[in-house]
């Protein structure tokens, strides 16, 4: 396991110490009894957030049976609302037309704050494209597609632009 993804200056939860292996012990912040707040966090993480991890082969047989169960694979559309690689992705039922989580959206003054949906232990990231066919990440320190912490949604502001800008956000497995 890799704490640095989540606590560092660009991690995704506000973070009491630093698991940078670059930096010095005394920088960690884990020295002097801040360490029992990371070893606490291992334990919460190992004892209640990985055992409800699955992995794809776990979430299909969940939802099909074992393989090879017909309407299982990762390219199948079930219920007609995106195939089960999304679903999966997005933890949606693969057998009833449902909705994701929604992306919210909200003007403040001349920026727009996007918050992305709580999708903890999944790959966030934000892309951007002026045509819909080349699509690039949008460059902002908080994009780093970084495992999301749970209770911790990703946010942007994005500076308005009179440039027309189309945005997209692709969800991956880490």
């Amino acid at each position: 396991m890799n704490c640095s993804y989540c606590h560092s200056d660009a991690g995704t939860v506000p973070a009491q110490w630093d698991a940078r292996s670059q930096i010095t012990l005394a920088d960690t912040g884990m020295v002097n009894g801040v360490a029992v707040v990371g070893v606490n966090l291992l334990k919460q993480w190992i004892e209640q957030e990985l055992p409800q991890h699955l992995s794809y082969a776990a979430w299909r047989e969940s939802f099909f049976g074992p393989a090879p169960s017909s309407g299982g694979e990762m390219t199948t559309d079930f219920d007609e609302d995106g195939p089960n690689q999304q679903e999966f992705l997005m933890r949606t039922h693969p057998r009833v037309a449902d909705i994701p989580a929604a992306t919210e959206l909200e003007m403040i003054g001349n920026q727009v704050k996007i918050t992305l949906p709580e999708l903890t232990g999944r790959s966030v990231i934000l892309e951007t494209s002026a045509n819909l066919q080349l699509w690039k990440t949008w460059q902002s320190t908080a994009n780093q597609g970084l495992p999301r912490a749970a209770g911790f949604p990703a946010e942007f502001s994005i500076t308005k632009s009179p440039d027309s800008r189309f945005f997209r956000v692709k969800v991956e497995e880490r």
